[in-house]
């Protein structure tokens, strides 16, 4: 493995909802994944977040922290306080340009 490359199975953009919930099926999976995301959630203003089950009307940044407590066992997911500027193919993988990070996934 190339000293300035990390390989991920899966590299997921956003912790947000839809990305914790890919990021605990894939950690299950013993997968190791990365998760992208910088800290600003689209309802961050939202007092509630709804339509959850057995979490309806929890507030979205608790709901977000139980998520992220969720996958602590989970020694395969890795979070980085990171944005992606792009994805491209290289070969049977794709890389990834990270703001201080270099990696490609399978």
């Amino acid at each position: 493995m190339n000293q300035n490359k990390e390989i991920y199975d899966c590299v997921i953009v956003g912790g947000g909802c839809a990305g914790l919930s890919a990021a605990l099926l894939l950690g299950r999976g013993r997968r190791r994944v990365l998760v992208c995301d910088k800290g600003n959630p689209r309802n961050a203003w939202a007092h509630e977040s709804h339509s959850f089950f057995t979490r309806d009307g929890i507030s979205p940044h608790e709901l977000l922290s139980i998520g992220r407590d969720q996958l602590k066992p989970y020694k395969s997911v890795e979070f980085q306080a990171i944005g992606v500027k792009e994805i491209k193919p290289s070969g049977n993988q794709f890389g990834e340009e990270l703001a201080k990070l270099s990696l490609s996934t399978n």
